[in-house]
Order: structure tokens, then sequence, then C-alpha cells
């Protein structure tokens, strides 16, 4: 096989692995994103067969080390995290957005097949706008792919994905890379054209998102971009330093008519822009959480995937949902990781840095050789990967994109873009350089080595994935509480997965909700009070897995309950209130237990405190059945 035929089946490889999990809600869950993990491990298992192409072996080289040193830290801390099953999807994330930094840094280097990877980002850029733009116009449950769920988020457009913010993120990413291809690439004028339309197509899907965070961080990307094009434009332009001005102004105009007019015409983000503000203090109770969750164990974190369960221990009373991340990237990272992984991911984001200013520089030093008429592949993807690291560095303080695994992935791109310019040199004449050179050709060989890891321990769970998956769809809709079939259905598919992968608790839990829906529909009693138990056993099995997990144990409490085993669900409503002091939900779920014995006056206590957190309309109807019993007593 040609070394240009393994460039292009690569390329092809690394595209359709995005492309891909950007089809399937971002990778959300790990029965999408395997698959495209897969692809990248073939893709790692053959790269071999085409050697590194590198123009600056020392700094490509620094990038290297950098990254393995951060990387190596946070994969073996998720390895090592409390709670296996629910790390798993940062381990694999982790794992993926190795091998394709990786394939990008050292083999998919030619600017070519960049540019082209490039442009399948801004053709999912586009397709992700199309969608969301018949989301935000009227369509507001529509999904590609039906079977995938799309959250409440009402006009607001996420594209393929199912939260507007997480397509905000993509698209800040895009939209630098579009305005750079257009102006600073070797593309004919029509490609250039093309590119451009992108990424106003990607300046569209942005406004449509209604992601507040995604406004600022996309105006620091486009900043950022007009900085590094005025610097590298240089004595060209000062001689129309006018000319320049008025048409930069014309088109800030247009831009901003553009955007008021949609502004004006969607109360929604109207509403959104208006009631920032609002939103502070319960994003600092989020953040604050995770600083509580930091001084727990400062140096190395709790590990990965474990703010789900100290965010409810630490949660601020104002703070009712159940929120998997801090949404502040920084925070999160220190909290889970601790100070050495903290550090870690600082030397990664300087190195690269460094790395992607040390090629713009280069060029602007070589300003007769940046071929102003032509332009430059390379230059162009290195001010638009520039660009979308500062978007991601702004939007990283609000929002938690770098836990969505296609964001991530596609960060990954960036950043082996940043590494290795891509402008393979012929000539190595120093001898630290050859050094450097040997270095890189053997550290390609750790490629296939991840790809096999991949391909061993994650690939073989993806059928336990997949109908786990189809249990979830099963059980997230209503009717499986009224309906025998369904509810039999999502318990055996819910066993099949078990017996696949028997470490995942949420499948346990999955054949738990079937079982407990056939007992309540049951009208035998021995055949109720069999269902009950099997679930208990069930719900048992998923809190070994996750000791911290209060749901797991609460279920378990139901069951018990259910059975009339009052004395023994006691300590699991106990324990429920140890891991999540201030939650409505689980002080109302107490009440419950204690309103089903006849303990009027501590359920009447307990009710009043749900309410007080914010427990909803079921404390309050809870409260007064109560009320009711009571009267009826008395």
């Amino acid at each position: 096989m040609t070394g240009g035929t393994v460039n292009y089946l690569l390329l092809v490889l690394v595209a359709i692995s995005i492309a891909g999990m950007q089809l399937f809600m971002g990778g959300r869950s790990l029965a999408y994103s395997l698959p495209a993990y897969g692809v990248l491990a073939i893709a790692c298992i053959i790269s071999p067969l085409r050697p590194p192409q590198v123009e600056r072996p020392q700094r490509l080289l620094r990038c290297l080390a950098a990254s393995a040193v951060f990387f190596s830290y946070v994969i073996l801390r998720t390895l090592f995290s409390p709670a296996e099953y629910i790390a798993r999807t940062d381990l694999y994330m982790l794992l993926g957005a190795c091998m394709l930094y990786l394939l990008i840094a050292l083999h998919v280097t030619l600017p070519k097949l960049r540019v082209l990877l490039a442009g399948v980002l801004l053709l999912l850029a586009t397709a992700n706008s199309i969608v969301g733009a018949v989301q935000f116009f009227g369509g507001h449950e529509f999904m590609p792919l039906s079977f995938l769920p799309r959250a409440g988020y009402g006009v607001r457009a996420s594209g393929f994905y199912s939260c507007p913010n997480h397509l905000g993120g993509f698209l800040e990413i895009t939209l630098p890379f579009g305005l750079s291809l257009a102006c600073w690439s070797r593309w004919r004028m029509w490609g250039k054209f093309v590119a451009g339309y992108a990424s106003l197509v990607s300046a569209a899907g942005i406004l449509m998102t209604g992601s507040r965070g995604t406004y600022a961080s996309a105006s620091v990307g486009l900043l950022v971009f007009g900085i590094l094009s005025l610097m590298l434009a240089g004595k060209r332009l000062r001689a129309r330093v006018w000319f320049l001005l008025m048409g930069v102004s014309m088109a800030a105009i247009a831009v901003g008519f553009v955007v008021a007019s949609v502004f004006q015409k969607s109360d929604v983000l109207h509403f959104r822009v208006e009631t920032t503000s609002r939103d502070v203090p319960l994003r600092a109770a989020l953040v604050g959480a995770a600083v509580k969750q930091f001084a727990l164990s400062p140096w190395v974190g709790t590990g990965s995937a474990t703010y789900l369960y100290y965010g409810r221990k630490f949660r601020h009373p104002t703070v009712q949902g159940d929120a998997i991340y801090s949404h502040n990237d920084y925070v999160q990272l220190l909290a889970e990781f601790g100070v050495v992984g903290f550090a870690g991911f600082l030397v990664f984001l300087a190195t690269h840095l460094r790395a992607g200013w040390k090629s713009v520089s280069g060029a602007l030093a070589r300003r007769t050789g940046l071929q102003a008429d032509t332009g430059s592949d390379s230059l162009a993807l290195t001010v638009g990967a520039l660009s979308s690291v500062a978007a991601y560095m702004v939007h990283s303080w609000v929002d938690f994109n770098l836990h969505i695994p296609i964001n991530t992935l596609v960060m990954a791109f960036v950043f082996g873009l940043l590494a290795n310019a891509g402008n393979a040199s012929s000539q190595r004449q120093k001898r630290d350089t050859v050094r450097a050179d040997r270095i890189i050709h053997l550290v390609r060989f750790a490629l296939p080595a991840l790809g096999l890891w991949v391909a061993i321990r994650a690939l073989p769970t993806w059928p336990a994935e997949y109908y786990g998956e189809r249990a979830r769809i099963l059980l997230s809709d209503w009717r499986y509480m009224e309906s025998p079939e369904i509810a039999r259905e999502a318990a055996r598919l819910a066993g099949k997965a078990i017996a696949s992968d028997p470490k995942n608790p949420n499948l346990q839990y999955y054949l738990g909700e079937g079982l407990v829906s056939l007992a309540e529909q049951a009208t035998a009693p021995a055949e109720r009070q069999r269902n009950y138990e099997e679930s208990l056993e069930a719900y048992r099995q998923a809190s070994r897995l996750v000791p911290l997990d209060e749901d797991m144990i609460l279920c378990e409490a139901w069951s018990l309950d259910a059975l009339k085993r009052f004395e023994e669900s006691e300590p699991f409503f106990q324990r429920a209130l140890e891991l999540d002091p201030n939650s409505g939900k689980v002080h109302r779920a107490y009440a419950a237990h204690l309103h089903a014995q006849d303990r009027l006056p501590e359920a009447e206590e307990e009710y009043k405190r749900s309410l007080a957190l914010g427990g909803g309309k079921a404390a309050y109807l809870g409260l007064r059945g109560l009320e009711q019993a009571v009267k009826a007593k008395n």
C-alpha cells in the first residue's frame, strides 16, 4: 500500500468517525460513540504504514511530551476512579482524543488533506445549522434521527445535538476556520467563497442556539482571528488602511443589522440575553459545589465523573436539578483531577499555543514567502486553530463542551494542527533535530497500541450499550407503566445487556425499572411480590457498582417499601439524605416513606422541608394527602 493511499485512507477513517459521532447526538451515549472510536482504532492500527512528515521536529516533540504527561495522568486517574462505569465515558473519550490528536500530528500532515478534513467540519456545520433552522422556525422537536431525544429547549437550535450549547461549542470552531480558509488558504476563488459562506452559516447557527456563552466565546475567537489576520496582512494593507477600515466597518454594520433583526424577531433570544444576570447565582452555586469537592482531595482529585455525586452532596438549596457537570471545565478539572491534572493541562495548553504562535510568527518573519496572492493552507489552518482555542478558553468558564465527545474530538484535531504545522521539509541539518526526528518516528508506534487497547477493551462492551440504549428508550416513554408488554421487553433487553457487561449499573437500573412496572401492573399478589423482589436484587447490584449514587439507593428503598419492609428501607433513606441533604426529591421520598407507616407528624415535617427546597407539585400533593388523612383520623 503506497504512502499516498494510506494518507487518504486515514483521512477517510477520521472523517467517518467525526461525521458518524456528530450525527448520533455528538456521541453523548457510549452506544453512539463506541463505533466512532472503533473506526479511529482501525486508523491507528494501520497508521505505521505511513511514516510521520514533520517540518519542526523539536517543536512537535515538545508538544508530544506535554501531551504524554497530561493524557497519561488523566487516563490513569480515570482508570482508578471510584465509579468505574460512570468514568468509562470520560476514559474512552480521552483515548479517542489521544488517537485523533496523534493521527493529525504525526500522519495526516499534508495541508491538502487537512483542509479537506476542515471542509468536512464546515459541511457538518452547515448541516447542523440547517437542522437548527428547522428547529428554530417551527419544528421544535425535530431531529434527523427520530429515535434520538431532544431536550425541551423550544425554539433554540440544537442541530444534531440534544443541547443548543453543545451545538454552539461546535460552531464556534468552524466559524473561524471557515473565515481563515476564505482569507488565507490557497483555494481558488470559488472555494474561498464556499468557505466564507459556511462560516456565515455557522454564525447564523450560533445566533439560533441562544447560547450566551457561545456568543461571548465566538466573539473572542473572531477577535483573535482579526488580530492575527491584520498582523499577517502587514505592509500590504497599510497603503489601503482607509479602504480596509471602511470595508470592516461596512461588514460590521451589516452583521450588526442581521443580528439585531434576528433578536427582534425572536422573543426567546431576546429574553436569553436580557436574563443573563439571573443565571449567575445558579452557576456560582454549581461552581461552589465543585470547590468544596476540590477541598476533599486537592492534589489528585476525587476521580473522573465524580462531580455527579459531590455536586449532590454539596448542592446549594436553590439548585434542585442534578448537575452532572459544574458548567466550568476548569473548576471541574481541578475537583476531579486535582492540582496535578490542572498543572498538566496548563503545560499542555501553553506548549501548543506557543507552537501555533511560532508558526504564525515564522510566517511573519518570512513576509515575502507568504505568497500573498496564493496564500498558505497550513497558515490558514493554524490561524483557525488558534482562534478556536481562544474561543474555547472563554467558553470553558461557563459550560462543559470538553465533556461532549464529538467536541472533544474536534478540539483534538485543532491541537494536532498546532503541534505540527504540516509543512514537511526534507532538510535535516542539525544533530539535535535528527535526534528529535528519530524519537518522533518511535512515538508513532504508540498509535497502534492505543488502537488495540480500544479494540480489546472498549469495543466488546458495545452490544451491552446497544441493548441498554434500546431498554432506555422504552423506559423513557411513560406508556411502559401501562403496558406489560413494553415493560417486559425493556426488562428482557436489560437482562440481555447485563449478560454482556455485568459491571454496568445502568443496565441493572433498567432491569429494576421494568420489573417494578410489571409489579405495579400485576393482578396476582404472588406475581407482584416476585417482581418487586427481583427488582430489589437488580437495584442492589447497581448500588454495589455505584455506592455513592443516591438514585440507586432510593430505588432499593422504594422496592422495600412496596414490600412493606419499612424497617429495612429506613437505613437506605438515611443514606440518601446523608449523600444529598439539600435535595427536595430525597426529603419528599422520605416523607412518603414515613407517611406509609402512619408516622404523620414526621412525614408532615419532611413534606414541608421538601417544599422549602423546591420539592414541587409532588411534595404539595403529598402534604395535602397527609392533611386529609389526619382529618379522617380525627
